[in-house]
């Protein structure tokens, strides 16, 4: 499996697997308000970063990486990323605190995650 970076390119932004619908048999992409241009490794961090905040399978993770060709969690640029996207995941979830108590719960358990840089600390799905 290959380690070298691609380059940058076209980005979904927030590729994961919530963000594909079936069309007739089809899996379709959703949710392109995120769309840009990086680094195409952004788009695999959700995958990678649901094994220790969501639960996901390593072994599920591992066929999506050989699937893929590329592991992102080897890469020497993922903890960069991976923190900067854990912090975007994080202040989507503050816009929704004062819905529920629940979201304001997850708020709290996400900063303090990030604050003593507990990267392997649970996370809810919102």
């Amino acid at each position: 499996m290959s380690q070298i970076p691609s380059r940058t390119g076209p980005i979904h932004g927030d590729a994961h697997t919530r963000n594909l619908l079936t069309d007739r048999g089809e899996v379709v992409l959703s949710d392109f308000e995120s769309a840009a241009i990086g680094p195409r490794e952004w788009d695999l961090l959700p995958t990678a970063i649901a094994v220790e905040r969501y639960g996901l399978a390593e072994e599920r993770y591992e066929e999506f990486a050989v699937v893929y060709g590329f592991d992102v969690r080897g890469w020497p640029g993922y903890p960069v990323l991976r923190e900067i996207r854990e912090l975007t995941m994080t202040t989507w979830i503050m816009q929704n605190i004062g819905q529920s108590p629940a979201a304001a719960g997850e708020f709290s358990r996400r900063v303090g995650s990030l604050r003593d840089r507990d990267s392997g600390r649970a996370w809810t799905f919102f």
